[in-house]
């Protein structure tokens, strides 16, 4: 499904992403693979965030908007490092904050050090 890379494939790759009765290794690869098709909608990365129960899903979504080649996901990150209150995803978002190149993380990174 990841390398048809149309409609329905994303569609079926988000089905299994969300689907709880799945197993998390199983989900975690639907959302690497939806990161990995680069047609996927940054928001929905966000909302699988949002709604996942499991940490170990979440690491992958953050993993996921690393990968993205769009701007709005390093705010997301940086949004997520700011307010998850899970300290060790807060630490992967910054984590993968300080693989960017963006100006944006290296100065919300900056502003965390300099606390």
């Amino acid at each position: 499904m990841s390398q048809r890379s149309n409609d329905a494939s994303r569609s079926w790759l988000l089905d299994v992403a969300q689907n709880g009765s799945e197993s998390i290794e199983l989900r975690k690869n639907a959302v690497f693979w939806l990161s990995q098709m680069g047609e996927y909608e940054r928001s929905q990365f966000k909302d699988l965030y949002r709604d996942a129960k499991e940490v170990e899903l979440k690491e992958q979504v953050l993993f996921a908007l690393s990968q993205l080649d769009d701007p709005d996901a390093v705010a997301d990150l940086i949004e997520i490092a700011r307010n998850e209150t899970n300290a060790d995803l807060r630490k992967n978002a910054m984590f993968w904050l300080g693989q960017s190149s963006d100006p944006r993380a290296a100065e919300f990174l900056a502003e965390v050090i300099g606390r």
